[in-house]
């Protein structure tokens, strides 16, 4: 409008109604073009949605701050809420295009000093709007230094989120010799492209954090001006991310002096490290005397540094849309040479290397637009251009562009045929597929990043050999695969019988698989199966779309989902709703505590615990989700029995016999004790008494949860730990719900296995009484499965129950699908072995066992098995295991349990 306003006045005589129509049209065209464009503020239950960032990783609630030029929408968490690394709040939490529902972004967390809470928690926000632009200003002052971080958005580049800090120091103090970005992307959730002006780096390679030795992580870290992060095309609209460095100096008495900007990517984060002073030896490696510079760095009195950092976004979901604004004037040779080509695949993905290089430096990749389309920019080089499809394809060409103008054509891109499988329709069931002698298992659903840790595929969400079919109309109906031999099987869990058959299929050739769908051979009348621990893209650590998780998890013939995202709850009746599985699933909303950040209080942080049911409050931060950074567990518990539905308590995974053990073990370190649980010691022993101190203002305790994981996944061996430790707790007189839950949070871990079965009346998903289904659970009215079924009793009395008298005899009643092997039955007494028998059959029916009690005790029945065979096709790494929870033994029959203690 400015520029109509200008080409009117010059048609106008310079009399005074020329001059007011002037001026009345600049301020019109001021007006219209200022306040709709920027807006910075606190969200209030007034902030309009077009300034709300939506997506499926969007967190932002009341309380925290948006930022918007009509294009870019950004949210900065308040000061009260917590970080994913740090405890405090202040920083960007949510990035993407308004009106597009693609947010991805995780988090962009400062450490300072190389500490998650060494220095500066965010104390004040204030958000500020001009006519070229908007910001949001965060401020903390801490051992002497004053810290402000300008988040700022304009017109001129509406795709860019600028970052600007300046560390200042006023009085003496604390040193600090560092600060480092973390841009954090949870287990590879955002796939993360490691990228300088050069153009030479490792690209999608990365090292592994806990696997990589010292020297090969030193040898990773290199200069770097940019990061790129891919959002997944499964999880919404796609989307990528460019971090830039531009400058980073320190101002003192000489005027600016450059910083060196460091970066490394891993699988769950991806970091640059700025020191505090120049370097003494700039260079692209940071070398060990520049390291040594950090004993000494800090910044003087008086003096200051600046970083200036800027977040580009792109609505191509790839690297080179950004990666373009990095190299169309850099190169050997001064310059970029504009690539272009076309293809009729455009699901492919174009990988550049550099050629030569023994590292095969990575330079970019490119994906064809909707009308396959290819249009990218590289330096000036020698490249290796790699062209990967599905279904194993791939084509390498060698292109010199060393001595070629500023552009150049690459025909079309033209690739051998797949084979296509025509999928069967109509009835619910899970799909694997196996290579046959030389053919590998086929990869379906592969973002074709080729993402590596230490040397090792790590696969996005969606990628798996299973195909999932739900019975319904949003079933897919082919799949294209390299053309080969395969194994084909249909399961739809431990109820059901399997399926299998043999297809050979031809490049070009369009097969209509022939299988037979999985047929019931077993009622489970009074017990509904359930998976209590499951995650979609709404946690921060996977892109699974919910559509297809619930897909899956109907394949797998499992009735009750309880969605646990990590700190954040999701929409799971707007999730059910959506993708129209009301009427054959019903799916709960719960939430998985996931403490990260070590603080005084609780230096080995509380590991994590799914709370159930959780109410989703949609306007709140996180869904409403507890803030729990540096609480202790006991403190965490108080505030769920706070909540409507007094929600169950489950701790998860609470140990790991992996060297070191996870931290998010509960059992491996107490939070507070830095030592394990001893499940040979009584709570009030130094090992243990943790777990007993009660909360001066609660009364409650670190032992006070209802329910605990003894399965979850795989993991066998912590399977075996962790029953020792319930077993323990069971005789000191904590009656604690032993439970089975899959943990999966992608199609290539198995939904529903293990599973619970809850004995519990079932009168159909449309009245299903979710207060009476949570209180079996509570009773322990449980057994857990990964394929055997359990019938057990105590002369009546079943897991959770109490049976009364001095004797009795045990029922039990295993039953197990033919491909489902059983091999053992154990019986354990007061957490003892007690008994154990082979079962020669698959099934053992009507077992009845003559006990005898000298006490008060409990009793819980397990069955194992040897997994081979379509068992270990079908659930590979997994272990074919049942266990019951207690049955009660009043021996003395004066109407109470007394526990019978530690042996």
């Amino acid at each position: 409008m400015r520029h109509l306003g200008k080409q009117f006045v010059l048609r106008l005589d310079r009399s005074w109604v020329g001059v007011a129509l002037w001026l009345c049209i600049a301020w019109a065209s001021s007006a219209y073009a200022q306040p709709a464009a920027f807006h910075a503020g606190r969200i209030t239950p007034d902030t309009t949605e077009p300034l709300r960032v939506r997506g499926s990783d969007a967190i932002a609630g009341l309380g925290d701050w948006h930022l918007s030029n009509g294009t870019l929408c950004a949210a900065i968490q308040g000061t009260e809420h917590h970080g994913q690394l740090v405890p405090g709040g202040g920083y960007l939490v949510d990035l993407g295009h308004c009106g597009r529902d693609d947010d991805q972004w995780i988090a962009l967390e400062p450490l300072y000093n190389l500490s998650r809470d060494e220095m500066f928690r965010i104390v004040d926000i204030e958000a500020q709007v001009h006519p070229r632009g908007a910001q949001i200003i965060t401020r903390a002052s801490d051992a002497g230094l004053e810290l402000t971080t300008r988040y700022v958005v304009d017109n001129e580049q509406p795709t860019r989120l600028e970052v600007r800090t300046t560390v200042t120091r006023k009085q003496a103090g604390a040193r600090i010799f560092s600060i480092t970005d973390i841009l954090v992307h949870a287990v590879s959730s955002l796939r993360n492209f490691m990228v300088n002006d050069g153009g030479a780096y490792s690209g999608f390679r990365h090292t592994s954090r806990t696997k990589s030795g010292y020297l090969e992580i030193a040898s990773a870290i290199r200069t770097a001006q940019g990061i790129v992060l891919v959002g997944s095309d499964d999880q919404g609209p796609p989307i990528s991310y460019l971090y830039r460095v531009r400058e980073s100096v320190a101002t003192n008495e000489k005027g600016t002096e450059p910083l060196n900007a460091h970066s490394i990517g891993f699988s769950s984060m991806s970091a640059v490290h700025f020191g505090t002073q120049p370097a003494w030896f700039p260079g692209d490696e940071p070398g060990l005397l520049n390291a040594l510079a950090l004993l000494v760095n800090d910044v003087p009195l008086g003096e200051s540094i600046e970083l200036r950092r800027e977040i580009w976004l792109s609505t191509r979901g790839d690297v080179a849309s950004l990666t373009d604004r990095l190299y169309r004037d850099v190169g050997s040779g001064g310059g970029s040479v504009h690539v272009t080509g076309t293809t009729a695949d455009i699901d492919i993905r174009v990988h550049v290397f550099r050629a030569g290089d023994q590292d095969g430096s990575h330079i970019t990749m490119a994906r064809p637009d909707a009308n396959g389309r290819l249009s990218f920019h590289v330096p000036r080089g020698k490249y290796r251009f790699e062209f990967i499809a599905s279904a194993g394809r791939r084509l390498v060409r060698e292109v010199d562009l060393s001595r070629e103008g500023q552009s150049v054509e690459l025909g079309a891109v033209v690739f051998s045929k797949s084979g296509r499988v025509q999928l069967p329709s109509g009835n619910p069931m899970r799909l694997v597929f196996r290579g046959r002698g030389d053919t590998p298992d086929p990869i379906f659903g592969n973002d074709l990043t080729g993402l590596t840790l230490g040397g090792k595929p790590k696969l996005n969400s969606h990628a798996t050999s299973d195909v999932h079919l739900s019975g319904e109309g949003l079933d897919p109906t082919f799949v294209d695969i390299a053309p080969g031999k395969y194994q084909v099987y249909a399961t739809r869990g431990p109820e059901f019988s399997l399926t299998k058959t043999k297809i050979e299929i031809a490049a070009g050739q369009t097969l209509s698989l022939d299988i037979d769908q999985p047929t019931r051979l077993f009622e489970t009348t009074g017990w509904i199966s359930a998976d209590f621990h499951v995650h979609t893209a709404v946690s921060f650590d996977s892109t699974l779309a919910p559509a297809a998780r619930l897909r899956s998890f109907v394949a797998e013939g499992a009735e009750v989902l309880v969605a646990t995202e990590h700190d954040a709850v999701g929409d799971v009746a707007g999730m059910l709703d959506d993708a129209a599985f009301g009427d054959r699933i019903t799916a709960l909303g719960g939430l998985e505590v996931t403490t990260i950040s070590p603080t005084p209080r609780n230096p080995y942080t509380t590991g994590h615990l799914n709370v159930y049911p959780y109410p989703y409050r949609p306007d709140l931060n996180r869904g409403g989700a507890i803030q729990d950074e540096g609480l202790r567990l006991r403190e965490i518990i108080a505030r769920t029995r706070a909540l409507p539905d007094a929600p169950i308590v489950q701790l998860n995974h609470p140990r790991d016999v992996s060297d070191p053990p996870d931290v998010d073990a509960f059992f491996g370190h107490l939070s507070v004790m830095g030592t394990p649980f001893d499940p040979d010691q009584p709570l009030d022993s130094d090992a243990n008494k943790s777990l007993i101190e009660a909360d001066p203002i609660s009364g409650i305790r670190d032992i006070d949860f209802d329910a605990m994981e003894l399965m979850n996944g795989n993991a066998t061996a912590n399977y075996r730990a962790v029953l020792r430790d319930w077993f323990s707790l069971l005789a000191q007189g904590h009656r604690i719900s032993g439970m089975a839950n899959s943990d999966s949070h992608q199609l290539s871990s198995v939904v529903a296995v293990p599973r619970t079965y809850v004995r519990f009346e079932d009168r159909g998903i449309e009245q299903f009484d979710q207060n009476g289904f949570y209180g079996a659970v509570r009773r322990g009215h449980l057994y857990g499965t990964t394929g055997p079924l359990l019938d057990v009793n105590l002369e009546g009395a079943g897991p959770g129950d109490q049976f009364s008298g001095s004797r009795g005899k045990l029922s039990i009643n295993v039953r197990s699908a033919p491909w489902v092997p059983v091999s053992i039955l154990r019986i354990y007494v007061d957490g003892r072995l007690e008994i154990e028998r082979a079962i020669d059959e698959p099934s053992m029916r009507a077992e009845l066992v003559a006990l005898e009690f000298a006490a008060d005790a409990f009793i819980v029945v397990e069955v194992e098995g040897v997994a081979g065979g379509d068992y270990a096709e079908v659930l590979p790494e997994f272990t074919p295991l049942a266990f019951t929870n207690p049955i009660f033994v009043d021996a003395d029959e004066d109407g109470s349990w007394t526990p019978p203690g530690l042996p």
